[in-house]
């Protein structure tokens, strides 16, 4: 499988809707309780928990799609360029987090 590409532009409101799945299946986010984006490079992370009155993560948008997430990186001040990212899902379950997807998640940054 290839990686996923997508693209986020600084000062704007673009956003990244992805649709999480396991098994084909989109996934219940209602217990999902954090969310973590980072470069595997080291370079930044976007934590939830960190500013948790940030928009940069959405994972109960309206209308309700299962499994859908909404990522608004425009306002996070991260460097131009490409980078290859995880994302870290985290619920009371899970309380270490799942690394969401085999395959990284490129972003250009623009």
């Amino acid at each position: 499988m290839s990686d996923v590409v997508e693209y986020s532009y600084n000062n704007r409101n673009n956003t990244i809707d992805l649709l999480l799945k396991s098994d084909g299946t989109a996934q219940d986010l209602s217990a999902v309780s954090r969310m973590i984006l980072k470069d595997v490079g080291g370079s930044w992370t976007v934590d939830h928990n960190v500013a948790p009155g940030d928009v940069a993560f959405d994972w109960s948008p309206t209308p309700a799609v299962t499994g859908k997430v909404i990522i608004a990186l425009g306002a996070q001040s991260i460097t131009a360029g490409k980078y290859r990212c995880r994302l870290v899902v985290y619920d009371p379950t899970n309380t270490s987090g799942i690394a969401w997807g085999n395959d990284p998640l490129i972003i250009h940054v623009v």
